[in-house]
């Protein structure tokens, strides 16, 4: 079953400055509007969609961050990581394919 498209994904970074300056200057992204989490993050645009989100790596996350991305056990790790949201046809076939098969790092 192939996505029909990728909604966005979120990079959990140590520095969301450098890492919103590439997506801007290296691929032409905009920043752009989000909602007020209550914790800092960038969304970045291409063509008027939100494509990547970026915020805090978990062990630079503030405890409001950690418990809205449901990161409250995850207090090490690399620094960057990533989540995603796509949209497929049969979506509901293939949640139990892809449930236990991989771990977003975050």
């Amino acid at each position: 079953m192939p996505l029909s498209h990728i909604e966005h994904y979120l990079v959990a970074a140590d520095d969301m400055e450098r890492t919103r300056d590439w997506y801007r200057d290296v691929l032409g992204m905009q920043e752009g509007w989000h909602p007020d989490f209550g914790f800092p993050v960038y969304w970045m645009y291409l063509d008027g969609k939100d494509v990547v989100h970026i915020g805090r790596s978990a062990r630079q996350a503030s405890d409001n961050q950690k418990a809205y991305l449901g990161r409250l056990a995850q207090d090490s790790g690399a620094g960057t990581g990533a989540r995603a949201a796509a949209s497929a046809a049969g979506c509901c076939a293939i949640g139990p394919a892809i449930s236990g098969s991989a771990r977003w790092a975050g």
